[in-house]
């Protein structure tokens, strides 16, 4: 039986198999300026695009932690610019797929599922002075993520206003699904959200599965606004 690391391994990488032939068709069929000025052209297009923005900086954010941070350390592996940079220029380029490409490699070099996911401020050198120093700094910066991720909440928010006094729901999603780059966004954002889905299931703790449904549950109905929520929890 297969473990539940190798499983999320297997959900991530069907997503990324998922997503190829939809980026195939919508480069195929229509330029990506035009396509940005369709999403624009329409609420709910740019509703999913607004949700989408919210998520992907939270991966981003995650991935530069993870990879560049000396605030918090990984057992075996020192902090590395060059690796948060081309994580991150990968992921503006093709979106998401390499988010979860991410998430696969660190499946795959991590001893668990929680050991890929999370991470921990450690303690320096047990030195109360730089301890303090490390804190100080990861309160800073950590404000600073959730002022942006909260400008960004807002931003998502008035969209869906604005597209739900506009538009009815089903007629938004027989235009996203009729456009290659708005139905491609779609699809990145749902790539985003299964991502999110994980990492929210390791911070709440495997014991918590009423509180893990609780929140995918939000997570999949209200759209990355919960992912604002469960940063801030954090």
């Amino acid at each position: 039986m297969l473990s539940i690391k190798w499983l999320i391994i297997l959900l991530f990488s069907g997503c990324i198999l998922f997503f190829i032939p939809n980026l195939v068709r919508a480069v195929m069929n229509e330029s990506l300026k035009e396509g940005f000025v369709k999403i624009g052209a329409n609420p709910w297009a740019l509703a999913a695009f607004s949700d989408f923005t919210v998520g992907f900086a939270f991966n981003l954010t995650f991935i530069c932690v993870r990879e560049a941070s000396d605030l918090y350390p990984i057992a075996g592996r020192k902090p590395s610019s060059w690796s948060a940079f081309f994580w991150v220029v990968l992921a503006m380029l093709v979106g998401n797929p390499a988010v979860l490409g991410y998430g696969i490699y660190q499946l795959v070099q991590a001893p668990s599922v929680q050991e890929a996911f999370i991470v921990r401020c450690a303690t320096v050198n047990n030195n109360p002075g730089s301890d303090r120093m490390v804190a100080t700094r990861t309160k800073w910066l950590f404000g600073l993520f959730q002022a942006a991720m909260l400008g960004l909440f807002i931003y998502y928010l008035f969209c869906c206003v604005v597209a739900l006094s506009s538009q009815s729901i089903g007629d938004g999603w027989q235009y996203i699904k009729s456009d290659p780059w708005a139905y491609l966004t779609f699809c990145d954002n749902l790539l985003g959200v299964v991502f999110t889905s994980v990492y929210m299931a390791m911070v709440l703790g495997g014991g918590c599965w009423k509180a893990i449904g609780a929140w995918w549950l939000a997570l999949w109905w209200l759209g990355n606004g919960t992912t604002v929520s469960i940063d801030m929890e954090s």
